[in-house]
Parts: structure tokens; C-alpha cells; sequence
């Protein structure tokens, strides 16, 4: 489903290629989720989204391939959304921003969860309550 939707939003840039050129009159903005952390702060409000982000480029190639990397200097962070509900109940998080600023998004892979599962699995420990 998402190949359709990247490959019309393409299609659709005046210079007919990268969604996230700066030379597009509209620039879009493509993130690229790692995990995901759901959590019930009250019984209306719940946060749920991916727990690390990273920016990404997206890029038509001439066989109809589309090519996702990650954008070029723009680094790994925390979700905002995520760590924001994680510091309200009281988490200390500044070891986790440091690890995750020193992630390479260039060693980061979805299809390898071997790339990412080690940060994960330390957010899971240090989160829990």
C-alpha cells in the first residue's frame, strides 16, 4: 500500500522525483519509525507512535524502484511525542537521547531488526515501570 501512495506523491512534485528535494514548491517530510511504544497516560489520552525517528529521502529510480535512505546529516532521535510521556512519569531519559544520538542511520535497517533491536530492548528495561 505505501508503494502506490510514495509512488503518486512522486509523481506529483514539479520536478517529478524527490519528495523531500528542496527545490519542490511543497516539501514533505518523511519519517522513518523504528519500534513502537503505546502507553495509557489517563483514560482518554493515550501516546502511541514509534519510539526512535529517523528523516528520510525518497527517490524514483529510472527502472520504477523507489529508493528510501536516510537523509543525509540528519541523525537518530527519540520520538518526541514518546519521551515527552516517558519524562512526565518520571523517566530519566538523558542516557537514552545520548545512545540514540550516537546511533548511525546509515547502520540503521528495517528490514534487519538486528540493526536496531539492541536500543529497543534497552528502552523496553529502562522504561518499565
Amino acid at each position: 500500500k505505501i508503494y502506490p501512495r510514495l509512488f503518486e506523491r512522486l509523481q506529483q512534485q514539479p520536478t517529478g522525483g524527490d519528495v523531500t528535494s528542496p527545490s519542490s514548491h511543497q516539501r514533505d517530510e518523511l519519517v522513518w519509525g523504528f519500534g513502537h511504544a503505546r502507553r495509557s497516560l489517563t483514560s482518554e489520552t493515550v501516546v502511541s507512535g514509534p519510539i526512535l525517528e529517523t528523516l528520510v529521502e525518497v527517490e524514483l529510480a529510472s527502472d520504477g524502484a523507489l529508493l528510501v535512505r536516510p537523509r543525509p546529516h540528519s541523525g537518530v532521535s527519540l520520538n518526541g511525542e514518546v519521551a515527552s510521556a516517558a519524562a512526565d512519569e518520571g523517566a530519566d531519559l538523558g542516557g537514552l537521547y545520548e545512545a540514540a544520538a550516537m546511533l548511525e542511520t546509515r547502520e540503521l535497517c528495517p528490514g534487519v531488526p538486528e540493526t536496531y533491536e539492541g536500543f529497543l530492548k534497552r528502552v523496553a528495561l529502562e522504561l518499565s515501570p
